[in-house]
């Protein structure tokens, strides 16, 4: 199948994407930005939206590439090689060179792709919610610091604390 572009090689393997692979991450980040994570997480800014959804995309992606390579690994052992790994509109696949040796070691490298499914679902789920949990505490601590920083009205209190401390230690004159 023509339009793919080779990405690189991962433990020797050639990774290459299909074109069609933009698209569908171009729709699901659109659905993620404007759709699951403002109803999700009301409040935030639209590129915080943005760069959450970009990274689900790629978390995605990911775990797509991973499925792949655990069926090459495995193939690896039992001595197939793999000639390549293409991920394209409906997934990926890993193109083995010959059939495996015996019937159950093709079993084992058809089973390995589903097999790794709730160890890299479990890790990328964790890191997604990491990375979206830290990106909400930069957001707090930024609107903290804006307001710690706030010179009148209602934050009088941590202003006088403020100036106090900067001219306690040459930051401003009193």
């Amino acid at each position: 199948m023509r339009g793919f572009v080779r990405l690189g090689r991962v433990t020797g393997i050639p990774v290459s994407v299909h074109w069609t692979l933009a698209v569908i991450g171009w729709f699901l980040g659109l659905s993620l930005a404007n759709g699951a994570l403002p109803g999700s997480a009301p409040g935030s800014s639209h590129t915080a939206y943005w760069i959450a959804a970009a990274t689900g995309v790629v978390l995605f992606f990911g775990s797509i590439l991973i499925h792949e390579l655990a069926h090459a690994w495995t193939a690896r052992r039992y001595g197939v090689e793999t000639e390549g790994i293409e991920l394209w509109l409906l997934g990926g696949m890993a193109r083995l060179s010959n059939d495996a040796p015996t019937p159950k070691a093709d079993g084992l490298i058809a089973a390995a792709g589903p097999a790794e499914a709730p160890f890299s679902g479990a890790n990328i789920t964790v890191l997604a919610v990491c990375v979206v949990l830290l990106m909400f505490c930069g957001m707090m601590t930024f609107d903290l610091m804006r307001n710690m920083w706030s010179w009148d009205g209602a934050y009088s209190a941590n202003s006088s604390i403020l100036e106090t401390i900067g001219s306690t230690i040459g930051w401003m004159e009193k």
